[in-house]
């Protein structure tokens, strides 16, 4: 035995055992846990109480009809009056004690899952009755029998239960709803759940931290051995960049599997206004879309007005009306990059949905390699320490607003997605050539010109991103200025620059001023303001008000505290003026109050040094392109309102430039300041990871409309979710 022991020890010795050891038994702890904290409602509270049911033919009911149906499970199928829900009563022999309710009810539609339970107990003491309350929200999922279970928690035992349902919102498709109703049951037992989500999504904590903690302790390990004279050893592959880069690919991929999408095919006979309208117009040879407007939207005087025409059947939603013919306002890079391929292909439609995940991911990917590649270039001579790399690059997955385009992946999304991983591509491809800080770049015409056709397809993606492209010339001319009588010093190697730089913007704008005169007569025109859409665009004056309401919402937008519903933080919007502003989700929750850090951008400017020609182009190469034209992003959003999928168009350059900084003054620290340092930004990525899937598990269920996508099924994935986090309720 002794000798068993001292192998074990021995054994115990080693590194990677010794960590594993540690991991498994995390791992088990997270399993008892989930056996019994996560599960405390299954075991009995109050002693062990005989169980009794009552079926729905025995109840008395009210504000309902009967229908007379029996389903499959021989439950009976009732009908709700009007918007009335229903009410039962239940009428004991005897005073019993009731610690759980069991709602034997699931409704035919799958647009109804949440609804609140009120029940009042009526007991008798001393001769006289009292009635005593008690109410709790309800979200019903369909094959999750644990979440038709609710504890009253009254004080007496009660010889009458009165129960009645309420709607949470009184939509008009409550009105008629058809539900099965199997009847009611007392004092059963809660079933146990054992929940693989919570368990899969602590052990995504546990490991995160585990490899936080083991790099911090072999970097100083390595310091000591360093400062001893030994040699480092050196790292063939990078496994801990490709682990660190490969989690947000693998957080896209379950988010979108977890609203559902994957239960679509990958090809349809149908699609949208990307998907499809667009891919018939072009292989049709024309740049309108098939679709013929109706006679009395076109018979009115103003077809813009969205009173006008709302008793009119057959309006395409957010599509432009022009001449008499329908235009997509969306870009068409998306459609000749992926969906008129696909068409041509297959001779079928490719599911929105599919092509938001895919430029998501390719957009990501570029963003980590340009992070990577920015991180050696910037630190080359003092290296960041792994720990604080990979917590500013947490900080920057999160706060980007890729996650947003997942929620409802439909044509607007598939618009914001594929401009985002345009961007990524060239900003890679810019930072490769040395244009944001100088690298000896081995291809550089190479980058150089993906870098501009990269640049110039983004804005034919989405035509905001213009403004990217001016800072992308705006660096070619200060890269100019300076490298002009060194680097690019002979008339061949300017004029090679230059049409090396700006030949595809003038290709790629040719082509999108071409499109929009074949549509408009302009080359200019865009097309917005004849957009059939919340409002109308042709004769909405600009208001001042409005951008200080984007301004307020997507940036500064406070929070507020509540332990129930969603999770622990909601944001609530808010508006300046009387004008007319759009929300499509009433939860805002701003870019700088979920990461405070970016406030860290004010004590940029005093720490910084140097003369007036350094500082005239720090404002031109950083502040210009990564703060002034961001926040020019968010004011543009004044006549379109606020949508969470316009995160992702400007908060990442602010991320990038604060981050870097962040960095560069660890460096500058002294020793002492390195935990505090740790401490302020691992609470920033919890903050930020917290307040920001926040706002993906509310922005579902608080879409004002969901343009005909499949809502229902993302609704389900939401209170699932919702019930396995919080679970208490």
């Amino acid at each position: 035995m002794k000798r068993f022991l001292f192998a074990l020890k021995e054994k115990f010795k080693n590194k990677v055992i010794r960590r594993a050891a540690i991991f498994l038994g995390l791992i088990a702890g997270l399993v008892l846990i989930e056996c019994t904290a996560f599960n405390y409602r299954a075991f009995p509270s109050r002693g062990e109480v005989d169980a009794y049911a009552y079926d729905s033919s025995s109840l008395v009911a009210r504000e309902v009809n009967k229908t007379g149906e029996i389903d499959e499970e021989g439950k009976a199928i009732w009908s709700v009056k009007g918007r009335t829900w229903p009410s039962f009563s239940v009428e004991f022999p005897e005073e019993r004690t009731v610690n759980t309710i069991y709602l034997n009810l699931d409704f035919e539609s799958d647009t109804i899952y949440r609804f609140t339970v009120n029940v009042s107990g009526i007991y008798s003491q001393n001769g006289k009755s009292f009635t005593e309350s008690a109410a709790q929200p309800m979200e019903v999922i369909r094959g999750e029998s644990y979440t038709k279970y609710f504890m009253p928690q009254f004080n007496h035992a009660v010889r009458q239960i009165n129960l009645s349902i309420a709607s949470v919102a009184n939509y008009s498709y409550f009105s008629g709803a058809k539900f099965h109703f199997g009847g009611i049951s007392f004092n059963e037992r809660m079933p146990f759940n054992f929940s693989w989500v919570r368990l899969v999504f602590g052990t995504i904590i546990v490991s995160s931290a585990m490899f936080f903690v083991c790099l911090y302790r072999d970097r100083h390990q390595d310091d000591e051995e360093f400062s001893r004279g030994e040699k480092k050893p050196k790292k063939k592959i990078p496994w801990a960049e490709i682990i660190l880069y490969s989690i947000p690919m693998v957080a896209i991929v379950l988010m979108y599997a977890l609203h559902g999408n994957f239960e679509h095919k990958i090809f349809a006979d149908t699609g949208t206004q990307i998907s499809k309208e667009l891919v018939d117009a072009f292989m049709h040879g024309h740049v309108y879309l098939d679709t013929v407007p109706p006679e009395q939207l076109l018979a009115l005087e103003n077809p813009y007005d969205t009173a006008a025409r709302s008793g009119i059947s057959g309006v395409l939603w957010d599509h432009l009306l022009y001449n008499g013919k329908y235009y997509s306002y969306y870009g068409i890079a998306p459609v000749f990059m992926l969906f008129l391929p696909a068409r041509l292909i297959t001779g079928q439609y490719l599911y929105d949905a599919y092509g938001v995940l895919v430029f998501s991911l390719v957009g990501t990917l570029f963003m980590s390699l340009s992070y990577e590649r920015l991180m050696r270039v910037c630190f080359k001579d003092h290296p960041v320490q792994p720990v604080l790399k990979f917590l500013l690059y947490g900080i920057l997955v999160v706060g980007c607003g890729v996650f947003f385009n997942l929620e409802r992946p439909y044509f607007y999304e598939v618009a914001t997605s594929s401009a985002f991983m345009c961007v990524m591509i060239g900003f890679y491809h810019v930072v490769s050539c040395g244009l944001i800080v100088k690298t000896d770049a081995k291809h550089f015409y190479y980058h150089l010109v993906f870098g501009s056709v990269w640049g110039a397809v983004a804005v034919l993606c989405r035509p905001t991103m213009a403004l990217y492209s001016l800072c992308h010339v705006i660096l070619l001319a200060v890269f100019l200025i300076k490298r002009w009588k060194s680097e690019i010093a002979t008339a061949k190697q300017r004029t090679l620059f230059l049409v090396a730089s700006l030949a595809p913007y003038v290709v790629f704008g040719g082509i999108q001023c071409a499109y929009n005169y074949m549509r408009f007569g302009s080359i200019l025109d865009f097309g917005i303001e004849y957009s059939l859409t919340i409002a109308d665009f042709k004769h909405m004056p600009f208001h001042f008000d409005n951008v200080l309401t984007s301004v307020y919402n997507f940036m500064f937008g406070g929070v507020n505290f509540n332990p129930a519903n969603p999770f622990f933080i909601r944001g609530n919007n808010y508006r300046f003026g009387s004008a007319y502003y759009f929300f499509e989700t009433s939860s805002t929750i701003g870019l700088y109050t979920r990461f405070p850090i970016l406030l860290f951008m004010l004590a940029i400017p005093f720490r910084e040094g140097g003369d007036w020609k350094l500082r005239l182009e720090r404002f031109f190469t950083r502040w210009i392109p990564c703060l002034i034209f961001p926040f020019v992003q968010v004011a543009i959003t004044w006549q379109s309102g606020f949508a969470t999928r316009y995160f992702i168009d400007f908060s990442w350059p602010m991320f990038f430039f604060t981050l870097f900084y962040v960095a560069r003054e660890y460096q500058r620290c002294q020793k002492g300041g390195e935990l505090a340092w740790f401490l302020v930004l691992g609470g920033q990525l919890f903050l930020g990871a917290l307040s920001t899937f926040n706002m993906c598990m509310i922005y579902v269920p608080n879409l004002t409309h969901h343009y005909g996508a499949d809502m229902h099924a993302y609704t389900r994935f939401y209170y699932f979710l919702y019930r396995n986090i919080l679970f208490w309720r």
